[in-house]
């Protein structure tokens, strides 16, 4: 289907100031989800290194980051990682690199749906000590996809404005909180958390999966580089403010929810529904749970915002290069949203969120295995991104030794390493997630071989920017 002259709306330029960049970054981030929940997943194999992982895991995401920030200083399109490779390397290796965007933007809004479900049952449960159907997470699963697309469709403002007052107010209380259990827990606190303890490397390294994955909004910033005012200037700025608050809040809440609960303890932490809910009533009380509580839920609604955001945008960018159908690339007339992109693979998502739900048992289980397919596409889209810097900064002469030369390797390093942890030794069901992530390796290649290369415009994909 092509695009004529008239659909060729385009997104709305220069609405996103630096501000409300860096915080919707934060955002999208949610760093209570994390505090809150997501910490389950990682001190079930971290046990008392936890906040050793989120120290880690802040120093991989800041280096590859580097990368993100050397290429938006130059280069400014929704395509984000997918424009980056394909001016460093090619337009085929910047494909790759789209396609293992899109694997891990829509899994990773299946995750977060499912995940928002997960976590009203499991509140619900918390609160009134009754249990409801497991099918209740999937139909606010279904509720919450519906809500953030019905915002965005209308418009980014209107998402981006939502996201920066609940962004603030979100990232205030955890410090607070966290600040208040340390203080409460004076002859708990130790340096010995900040050890690899007896997880050993082998525990930190596969909590760097869900560790990784808690960054993960900090790329929503590069995929409004459209979208932002003066995005050269402001989108790197964005994302090193985005990273380090974030790490800053990771490392101080999970300290706090360690020496609260007990680091000797940890195995039977990662045994609880809300971990942090649990130490935030013992320690606090009711009243900042409840309000924890709220909190998490607007976290979980703008991570899916955000990621929805990364989705729409990647695809839309690539359908105007001619690599996805031609459809996805156009913007609504009036809103100036990718509405078609938006409507097709937020429907994508929400496929994949059923068809994991109800193959993969327990539920909590289910909402595991899509974290970690989204991670695992993360980490080929940034260690590809990675490499690409180093022949881009040679080709236009602007090639240093450790920014553009040492810390692309060493990121990709780093992260390589998280994704050998999530396949060996295989555990059910994550190992699922490494296989799929190679069944869509041969498949996109196979596409770029059989169709890609039949174009006569090939050169110029990926190419564009502001």
């Amino acid at each position: 289907m092509e695009i004529s002259e008239k659909e060729m709306v385009e997104l709305k330029r220069g609405t996103i100031p630096l501000s409300k960049l860096a915080v919707q970054g934060l955002a999208v981030i949610g760093p209570s989800i994390t505090a809150a929940i997501l910490i389950t997943g990682i001190a079930g194999v971290a046990l008392s290194a936890t906040p050793l992982v989120f120290i880690i895991a802040t120093v991989a995401i800041l280096i590859n980051a580097n990368t993100a920030i050397q290429y938006s200083k130059k280069i400014a399109s929704s395509g984000g990682f997918f424009t980056y490779a394909s001016h460093g390397i090619g337009p085929r290796t910047g494909i790759m690199a789209g396609f293992y965007q899109l694997f891990y933007n829509i899994n990773n809004v299946a995750f977060l749906a499912l995940w928002n479900g997960y976590f009203l049952v499991s509140i619900y449960s918390f609160f009134t000590g009754n249990g409801v159907s497991s099918y209740t997470m999937l139909l606010v699963g279904f509720i919450t996809v519906a809500f953030y697309f019905l915002i965005q469709y209308f418009g980014i403002k209107k998402a981006i404005n939502f996201n920066f007052v609940t962004g603030l107010i979100e990232a205030a209380f955890l410090v607070i909180i966290s600040i208040i259990i340390i203080l409460l827990s004076p002859s708990s606190n130790t340096a010995y958390v900040f050890t690899p303890g007896s997880a050993g490397i082998g525990g930190v390294g596969l909590g760097m999966i869900l560790a990784l994955l808690s960054f993960g909004g900090y790329t929503t910033v590069v995929s409004l580089s459209e979208e932002a005012k003066e995005p050269k200037k402001n989108v790197g700025k964005a994302i090193i403010f985005t990273i380090i608050l974030a790490g800053f809040i990771f490392v101080l809440t999970s300290y706090a929810l360690t020496i609260g609960w007990g680091y000797n303890n940890m195995a039977n932490f990662a045994l609880l529904p809300l971990p942090g809910f649990t130490v935030v009533k013992a320690k606090i009380g009711i009243i900042p749970t409840i309000i924890l509580g709220i909190i998490v839920l607007s976290s979980n609604l703008n991570a899916v915002n955000g990621q929805m955001v990364n989705l729409s945008r990647v695809a839309y960018r690539m359908s105007r290069d001619g690599i996805l159908p031609k459809s996805l690339g156009k913007a609504h007339p009036r809103y100036q949203t990718p509405y078609i992109s938006l409507i097709a693979l937020t429907l994508i998502s929400t496929v994949i969120m059923v068809i994991v739900f109800l193959l993969v048992t327990p539920a909590i289980e289910a909402v595991f295995l899509l974290a970690t397919m989204a991670t695992v596409g993360t980490i080929m889209v940034h260690s590809i991104t990675n490499i690409s810097l180093i022949p881009y900064s040679l080709k236009n002469k602007d090639f240093k030794v450790f920014i553009t030369g040492l810390l692309p390797v060493l990121g990709t390093i780093l992260i390589l390493y998280a994704l050998y942890a999530s396949i060996w030794p295989p555990i059910y069901p994550y190992f699922i997630a490494p296989v799929l992530l190679i069944v869509w390796t041969v498949i996109c290649i196979l596409y770029i071989v059989l169709v890609i290369n039949k174009k006569t415009n090939i050169e110029e994909i990926g190419k564009f920017t502001l």
